[in-house]
């Protein structure tokens, strides 16, 4: 497999540095707010107070998933319904009405998680199945089916985290391990993270925990209150990331109901480019008729590089608006505008050809 790094020149470096933002946990505290907390700091940036939510107040209990690209916290309500609210503008958003929601209604209990690759919002159902809906039209899409967790049925108390970096989905199994599964193929990586690597009592399948993918971090609530890590390249205990004094309101241990914001503001559009995370995502390169070519690109900061880590070709739709060059001579794609949406796109590096040189700044792509 060919390795590409992209040279990130001073001018496009800048603007990168600019658009990252502090990384913010999203908890449930017991006067029924939801508190933002930067969690390299502890400090606390955004507070949504209790009255913006619908149904009861249920304190702490209140379960929730932020969806960084909308700057949506969308959770579950006492009438079975799934609302969300702005945390900026704090203004309501779309919802999902009981009656779509199959199984028992379980209220505001019902766990909601969401899917940052494909952009699906993930509910839980006492099936044991995961219902998934577009966040963007709200639109049903297939379940993923109980049989998938071969640990047990758990029902709505399943708690998942998705890493946009590889697409794939992590949950809680009942011996208090994390697994690792692929939702499109519906199968297992084989990628666990034992009890052992852990600290506190072992909750099993009922640990809350989010993944930061800037920091190759997957963060988890302890019994005692506090927040740990655990790295997920080498799916290795980490350290304490916050202890239970940042946290307002009462001490829920593991079941702490935590949601993560991956970019903590909305990313700068200077030249066609919006970053998401240190992530960025490159949505086609036109080849040839029928024929485009997908990337995830990583920004390390300290060396200041851009590292393809996911590529494909693919066949999706032409924006006219993007149309771009490829000399089969010199192995040159050129490129008039890059537009990172956010979507993750996963495969093999070596299906890119030659050399990539981008039009925007200075930004070149070197197959070695």
């Amino acid at each position: 497999m060919h390795k590409y790094t992209l040279v990130f020149f001073v001018l496009m470096g800048s603007l990168v540095k600019a658009c990252l933002a502090a990384n913010v946990l999203y908890y449930s505290n017991t006067d029924g707010s939801v508190i933002g907390v930067d969690v390299n700091s502890g400090t606390t940036v955004n507070t949504i107070p209790s009255n913006l939510f619908s149904g009861a107040i249920v304190g702490a209990s209140r379960e929730m998933a932020f969806d960084p690209t909308t700057r949506l916290l969308w959770y579950t309500a006492t009438d079975n319904a799934v609302y969300s609210v702005n945390v900026d503008t704090r203004v309501s958003g779309p919802s999902i009405s009981s009656g779509r929601i199959t199984g028992a209604a379980v209220g505001a209990e019902r766990h909601i998680f969401i899917d940052y690759s494909r952009r699906y919002l993930m509910l839980t159902t006492t099936s044991g199945a995961i219902q998934r809906f577009t966040l963007d039209t709200q639109t049903s899409v297939a379940n993923i089916p109980s049989t998938l967790f071969t640990d047990g049925n758990v029902g709505t108390l399943r708690h998942l985290a998705s890493d946009i970096r590889n697409g794939n989905i992590w949950y809680a199994a009942t011996n208090g391990s994390f697994r690792e599964f692929n939702p499109d193929s519906l199968t297992h990586t084989g990628r666990q993270i034992s009890f052992g690597e852990q600290v506190g009592a072992n909750p099993g399948a009922y640990r809350h925990f989010v993944i930061d993918p800037n920091a190759d971090m997957m963060y988890y609530a302890v019994t005692d209150g506090s927040l740990s890590s655990i790295s997920l390249s080498t799916l290795k205990r980490g350290s304490t990331i916050l202890g239970s004094n940042v946290f307002a309101g009462a001490n829920p241990g593991a079941g702490r109901i935590v949601s993560f914001d991956v970019t903590g503001t909305v990313g700068g559009r200077g030249s066609n480019a919006s970053f998401v995370s240190n992530y960025v995502t490159l949505p086609f390169v036109i080849l040839g008729p029928g024929s485009y070519v997908t990337a995830t690109l990583f920004y390390d900061a300290a060396a200041a590089i851009l590292t393809v880590t996911n590529a494909e070709v693919t066949t999706q739709a032409v924006d006219a608006s993007n149309a771009t060059t490829y000399d089969s001579v010199t192995g040159v794609v050129t490129i008039p505008k890059l537009d990172f949406l956010g979507t993750t796109y996963r495969v093999n590096l070596n299906q890119i050809p030659g050399t990539l040189t981008f039009s925007v700044g200075a930004v070149t792509l070197v197959r070695s």
